[in-house]
């Protein structure tokens, strides 16, 4: 099988199961959707929705690039698997935190939105030494990189947790 189509089934079937994963948990949350936010206040919770709209628009030019335009797509795989799979076990982690608060858990959910951070960096390394034509694609998926980074990076993985 070849690199494209490992990283193309990655996502086809991982993505998803980002967004599954927190349909089951938000509905299995006992605590109401509010709870998810901890303390962040009211104001820096506004910069959530701009966060996560310019990190999943930002989603899109990168993730094209990386299966279609790369010489390599095999070397996206990790990055990928690192963004995602974590993903996925965020919201579940959190909910059963907020169910029963252990330091184990909270540790593991610090671990998992820094996995997807890194391999947010890590996809943004690889991108950053590609040798392509298409240079007007490759601008816009750093660009979108970089707004994804912000997110995963400093809103989820250093300013949501200090205000958990």
């Amino acid at each position: 099988m070849s690199g494209k189509t490992i990283l193309l089934s990655l996502i086809l079937i991982l993505g998803p199961g980002v967004l599954l994963s927190y349909y089951v948990a938000g509905i299995s949350n006992p605590f109401g959707m509010d709870a998810l936010w901890g303390d962040i206040p009211k104001k820096l919770q506004l910069v959530y929705p701009i966060g996560m709209l310019i990190a999943t628009i930002g989603f899109f030019p990168f993730t094209y690039f990386c299966i279609f335009k790369s010489n390599k797509p095999s070397k996206y795989i990790l990055g990928y698997a690192l963004i995602l799979i974590p993903s996925i076990a965020w919201l579940p982690l959190t909910v059963a935190y907020l169910k029963e608060p252990s330091s184990m858990t909270w540790i593991i959910i610090r671990v998992v939105l820094f996995l997807v951070a890194i391999g947010a960096i890590l996809i943004y390394r690889q991108i950053s030494t590609e040798d392509t034509d298409a240079q007007v694609l490759l601008k816009w998926s750093k660009i979108g990189l970089m707004g994804f980074i912000f997110h995963t990076l400093v809103l989820d993985g250093l300013v949501w947790p200090y205000f958990f």
